[in-house]
């Protein structure tokens, strides 16, 4: 399997083609307008569903594909984890963004101000559903910064099937885009089994 590492920061990306014809189908519903209920909605938005706790056929195969690479992350990789080889239960809470959505595009990490406080979890991944041909360098990458007030310190190219993980703390952000480019992020609380 293909995996990106960043240099300076607790971040990998795992490419996950592999897995095609596990994950196509529900890249293929989740951005169908059913699939779209789950887009993000304003920041501190309550009420709505958690895409993570629906009972729908095509996510329980992608769910097995991510919780098997989050739970290698947290065992190799994350700096609070690495290494504990403990048993985890990962309480997930999740999004889809879209060309239309705008928060992703900001320089952010996952703690207050930009969530609260409550919502703050252990894990960040980003999963990235449909890219069109538009999406290079200049036009939907994804940057990391050492802070917002710095030039990116990476810019990464990422591809449909990407998985993306980080602790909360890592300020990213996605380029400005054109085009369709669909993400999936996911908070997720760790919790000792």
């Amino acid at each position: 399997m293909n995996t990106r590492r960043f240099e300076g920061f607790p971040v990998v990306a795992y490419d996950l083609s592999e897995y095609e014809s596990v994950l196509k189908p529900f890249c293929d519903w989740i951005i169908s307008e059913e699939g779209q209920e789950y887009t993000l909605g304003e920041d501190y938005e309550s009420g709505r569903k958690n895409i993570w706790e629906q009972e729908i056929p095509v996510l329980k195969l992608m769910a097995a594909v991510f919780d098997m690479h989050c739970l290698q992350f947290l065992n190799e990789e994350h700096p609070d984890f690495k290494g504990k080889q403990a048993e985890y239960i990962l309480k997930k809470d999740a999004w889809l963004t879209t060309p239309s959505t705008k928060q992703h595009i900001r320089i952010h990490t996952h703690l207050p101000p930009f969530i609260r406080e409550e919502d703050v979890g252990e894990l960040i991944t980003v999963f990235y559903v449909h890219l069109d041909s538009s999406i290079n360098r200049e036009n939907g990458a994804f940057e990391l910064y050492r802070s917002p007030e710095e030039t990116p310190a990476h810019v990464w190219v990422p591809k449909q099937f990407s998985l993306l993980l980080m602790p909360p703390n890592v300020w990213h952000r996605a380029r400005p885009f054109t085009g369709r480019r669909y993400s999936l992020a996911t908070d997720i609380k760790i919790i000792t089994a």
